[in-house]
């Protein structure tokens, strides 16, 4: 998914990690089955984003959407963890820090 503009300059944008989280937690709490086509390729896309060591908060999005959908990763865990800094957060930030820590709870 592209929640911003999907089309620019009569191309499609290409999904990104956070936005897919954020559609598949929003049609999770819609009902839309686990089977829907939408749902199946966004959880697909997102298993292989999160290999790519994305940006600590974009891993965070895609571990809860991951597992409102009843899946865990633990790789992606972690590589979540290991991200963390001595004094306990992620990044300085207490946004990024807050999003990690719902993702490991």
């Amino acid at each position: 998914w592209d929640l911003s503009n999907p089309i620019m300059i009569d191309k499609a944008l290409p999904a990104t990690l956070p936005e897919t989280a954020v559609a598949l937690l929003a049609v999770r709490a819609g009902n839309l089955p686990g089977d829907a086509p939408q749902v199946v390729k966004g959880l697909g896309f997102l298993r292989q984003a999160m290999g790519e060591t994305p940006a600590t908060l974009d891993l965070a999005w895609g571990l809860l959407a991951l597992r409102a959908w009843g899946e865990e990763n633990p790789r992606a865990q972690a590589a979540l963890i290991a991200r963390q800094e001595a004094a306990g957060g992620w990044e300085g930030n207490p946004f990024i820090t807050a999003a990690a820590a719902m993702a490991l709870g």
